[in-house]
This record gives C-alpha cells, sequence and structure tokens, in this order.
C-alpha cells in the first residue's frame, strides 16, 4: 500500500479494490437533492483529506435515514467501510478517479478538527481562467471575487420549464474582471443580501460552479444544488482577499447596472408574441445560417437504429470506437467510456410542408422521463438488442410545440454531400405559450421571417450534427379534402404514419434476420 498514516489512508490511494478502507477527511461540501431528481434522493458530498486530494462522497436514500444526523458540512471525520465506484458523474467536483458510497456497513466517527487542515477551496485565478484555450465545463471549479456590477434578473424558458438568471460582473484585486451567471435560488440569495447591506462592497465565493466561453469569453456560472455562494462571509479566505482592496473599495457597495447577454428569450418575451414564426417551406428555401422558430407537430420518427450515440464527456461530441476504448476526435481525447445521449431525428410539419429535425438530449429526456442509458437497458432486458428501438420513444410523435432551430450549411465539409440541415436548440411545449402564436391574429403578429438581431443572438453549443430537410412533398387534392372535412396537414400526418410502419417492420424484419455483431459500450449514467 501506498503511505498511510497508521490504519488511515490518504484519498489518493482509494480505488475499488476493497471496501475496507479508513480515512480521515473534513466535508468541504454536503447537500440533498430531493426525490423528484434524477437519481432520487439523496445526499452529495464533497471530502478533502490532510494531502489536499478531494473525493465525491454519496449517501442514497435507504441510507439517510442512518447518516443525515452524523454528517455536516465543515465536519472532520473517520469513516471506514464504504464502497468505491468509478466516479461517473458528469459535472465533477472533483478529479478524482472514483467516488465513495455509504453503506449499512459504514462506520463514521467525529475526530480532532486539527488533523485535516482548514483550506477547502481551490481557487482559480481570472487571468488564468481568460487565456484558457480549452475550457474544462464538465470540472467544478472554484472563485472569489469582488460583485462590480450587475443585471436585472430574467424569466426565461429553457427546455419548455420556466428558469431564472441573473449576471454578474466579478472583479479580482489586479482588477480582472469574469462575468458569473447565477441560477434560480442563488438569485434570492444574493438579492436578500444585496437589498441590506446596499452601502457596502458585496464579495462572494463562488463554491463548484461552472466555466464556460461563449463567443470567445470565459465566464462561470451555478451549477443546479452543487454550487455554494458565500457573501461577505467570515472564512479566512474572504477576510484575506478583501484585505487586498483599499478601504474605500470595501465600502463602497455602488454597483454598475448592465444589460444580461442572454443566450435565450425571456418568458415574458415569448409570452407576448415576439417570436417571428418562419413556416417551414419558407425555412427549407433558406441559404444563410442563423436561428430560426418553427411552430409544428412531430409527425414521426426516422432515425429508427440510431436514436442514440456515445458522447464524450467533456463536449458531447460523439466519440469513434477504437479496439476496446473511444477516441473523442474534438477533444483529441482517448476514452474508457462515455455518456449515452439521445439523438432522435423526427419529421415535423406545419401547414406549408415537413421537414428533418434532430432532437438532442435534453429535449428527449424532458419529454421521455428517462436517460438514453436506462431507456437503452430496459430495451436490452426485454429484447436482447440494446438499440432495438424503443416503442417510449414514439410517445414524441404528435406532440406539437415551438422549435429554435440552427440552420448549419454543411456545404464546406468534404464529406458532407446533402443539403442544408437542421438541429433543435429549444423545443417549447407550454401550452400557454403555444396559444399566442397559435393564433398570431389575436396579438398583432403575423408569420414573419426571423430578424437578423434573433439570428446573431444564440449559440447550439451541444448540436452534434444536423440533418437534412425532405426535398419530396406529398401531392394533396385540396378540394377533395375540403369536401371531406379532413385538412390536408391530417392528410400527409397519416400518410407519413402509414410510411413510418411499413419503414419499421422492414427495419425489425432486417433485425430478425441479422446475425451480425452488436456493439457493446461501457456506459455511465448521468446524474441529476
Amino acid at each position: 500500500m501506498a503511505a498511510n498514516q497508521g490504519q488511515y489512508s490518504f484519498l489518493r490511494d482509494v480505488d475499488h479494490t476493497k471496501t475496507t478502507w479508513a480515512v480521515r477527511v473534513k466535508v468541504v461540501r454536503a447537500y440533498e437533492m430531493p426525490p423528484q431528481s434524477r437519481g432520487g434522493q439523496r445526499m452529495e458530498l464533497v471530502f478533502i483529506d490532510s494531502q489536499g486530494d478531494k473525493i465525491h462522497g454519496l449517501i442514497k436514500r435507504p441510507q439517510l435515514r442512518m447518516f443525515r444526523s452524523k454528517i455536516v458540512e465543515n465536519g472532520v471525520y473517520a469513516i471506514r467501510d464504504f464502497l468505491v465506484m468509478d466516479n461517473y458523474y458528469t459535472y465533477k467536483a472533483t478529479n478524482h478517479a472514483y467516488l465513495i458510497e455509504f453503506y449499512g456497513k459504514t462506520i463514521i466517527k467525529d475526530i480532532n478538527p486539527d488533523i485535516v487542515p482548514n483550506t477547502v477551496f481551490d481557487f482559480q485565478p481570472f487571468e488564468v481562467l481568460q487565456t484558457l484555450r480549452v475550457v474544462d465545463d464538465k470540472q467544478l471549479i472554484d472563485v472569489i471575487g469582488k460583485v462590480a456590477g450587475k443585471c436585472t434578473a430574467q424569466n426565461l424558458i429553457i427546455n419548455g420549464r420556466g428558469e431564472r438568471l441573473m449576471e454578474l460582473a466579478l472583479e479580482d484585486a489586479e482588477g480582472n474582471r469574469l462575468g458569473c451567471t447565477l441560477w434560480n435560488s442563488y438569485i434570492d440569495n444574493f438579492l436578500n443580501y444585496y437589498e441590506n447591506h446596499k452601502e457596502e462592497g458585496i464579495f462572494v465565493i463562488v463554491q463548484m460552479c461552472r466555466a464556460r466561453r461563449y463567443k470567445g469569453t470565459i465566464s462561470v456560472g451555478t451549477s443546479y444544488d452543487a454550487s455554494k455562494l458565500i457573501i461577505n462571509g467570515n472564512t479566512s479566505e474572504l477576510v484575506d482577499f478583501m484585505g487586498q482592496f483599499p478601504a474605500e473599495e470595501r465600502d463602497n457597495g455602488t454597483l454598475t447596472t448592465f444589460t444580461a447577454n442572454s443566450q435565450v428569450e425571456s418568458r415574458e418575451y415569448i409570452l407576448g408574441g415576439n417570436l417571428s414564426i418562419t413556416t417551414i417551406a419558407d425555412l427549407v428555401k433558406k441559404t444563410e445560417e442563423g436561428v430560426y422558430w418553427i411552430l409544428g407537430d412531430v409527425v414521426s420518427i426516422e432515425n429508427f437504429r440510431e436514436w442514440c450515440y456515445l458522447s464524450c464527456n467533456t463536449c458531447n461530441k460523439k466519440l469513434q470506437a477504437d479496439d476496446e476504448r473511444f477516441v473523442c476526435l474534438n477533444c483529441n481525447l482517448t476514452l474508457p467510456d462515455g455518456i449515452l445521449r439521445y439523438k432522435v431525428t423526427v419529421c415535423v410539419m406545419d401547414d406549408s410542408g415537413h421537414s428533418s429535425f434532430t432532437l438532442w438530449d435534453r429535449e428527449c429526456l424532458d419529454m421521455l422521463g428517462k436517460t438514453a442509458a436506462d431507456l437503452r437497458n430496459e430495451v436490452e432486458l426485454r429484447t436482447g438488442d440494446p438499440m432495438h428501438f424503443p416503442e417510449d420513444i414514439e410517445s414524441i410523435i404528435e406532440k406539437r410545440g415551438l422549435f429554435k432551430v440552427q440552420l448549419k450549411n454543411k456545404a464546406e465539409s468534404s464529406s458532407y454531400k446533402g443539403p442544408i440541415s437542421y438541429g433543435v436548440i429549444t423545443m417549447i411545449r407550454d401550452d400557454e405559450v403555444l396559444k399566442v402564436y397559435e393564433n398570431p391574429n389575436e396579438n398583432g403578429k403575423g408569420l414573419e421571417e426571423i430578424s437578423d438581431m434573433e439570428k446573431s443572438g444564440s449559440t447550439a453549443d451541444n448540436l452534434e450534427g444536423t440533418i437534412p430537410q425532405k426535398k419530396s412533398v406529398d401531392i394533396v387534392d385540396l378540394d377533395k379534402e375540403v369536401e371531406d372535412g379532413v385538412t390536408p396537414t391530417q392528410t400527409k400526418r397519416k400518410s407519413m404514419r402509414l410510411q413510418e410502419e411499413e419503414t419499421l417492420k422492414r427495419n425489425l424484419m432486417g433485425q430478425f434476420s441479422t446475425n451480425g455483431k452488436k456493439l457493446k459500450t461501457k456506459i455511465k449514467k448521468e446524474p441529476e
């Protein structure tokens, strides 16, 4: 065994070779996830030892009653007999390859707090962050800064759900600035303090936040429930940091107000009928790259055998198999495994025509309520074929939505020979929103082409690829359809469904007749 402390081991030595490890650690972060969260009710923990190494900890619901009252944030403990498993989390609080999980035989007891140093943060300098060539947005980091400015909190619709965000400008002692986005409850925490302390300078620690690059600029933001916002606290780190500023700056609570550089439209803006809706017929004629809003219905599924893909843990791009490992060409990394994500190609139709859109992981997860990995495991148990098309996905058919699509011209690619293609950035299914755009004349709005401002105001960070639109259009006898009381759109949908059923039958017949090998991959489940 590597260096140890008598019966205790350092965190760097912990691996999954046994369950009888004993460690002495401090809890630097502890938070509980609610029952409705992905992964279920549980307590998440981050531990640090005397060497400054950290490891993620997990207490699942069956053990919560046993351990909840025995462990608190900033407590120092001796812990022994726990499970060790791969650190499968997408957003990682530590760079340790493993995480530890408590179970019925785990023992925990309080120990002398002096055994573990008081240092719990690993602050990233603003100057270093701003010069990074590659930003790992899956590794959670700590930052400290003086709040120099803020924008007004915004109510947004993201993936069909209401969200809130507020942007801050943080400043270090050298005058370097870093943008920081607060989400949801973190906004209330900040504003509650700010409203009662407007006469003093505001200094914050944002623990376990995410860094990302947008339009060439690196910023940070809170990450679900994992982050912790500490405002003008009595921590030694904040006291030391505040001491680097002149007294007049420490006591000056004046904040600059600026306009948020948001990538998404606010809910109020959308409900006001301000989106310009493009018909599919107009969309397929466009050649300029940009973002467009389409109001339509999903009428069929198009990719039966490729409804998911194995993605890179860092950039979400598709991994390429290489013997027993996988390669990310985008990150130039070789990985032992990846995360399974949805990539469902659907045919979307409005009264003007139809085209192929790609729904990615967030939209599918929102509609299906389960991860791609969980769904594939269920399918494999039922059919023996992990890539068999899941019936669950058919529930997407006939769903209506506002689709925010990215138009990308692939003509510059030497390997791409097809026409312009589309990927879905956001799908809004909120009934209140849909009513506004289903009856545009009531709101004084008509169907318009999207403005140049809207085309340039958003990016599609998670697009893996895009799908060409269909060239063929069904021919419909309009007079006959009106006489029969059936709209052209309904006829098209019926035609598309019949074609889809026939395609599904052919695919199933092909599955029963093939002896090809199945692709086996290692899959990490993505937690909340």
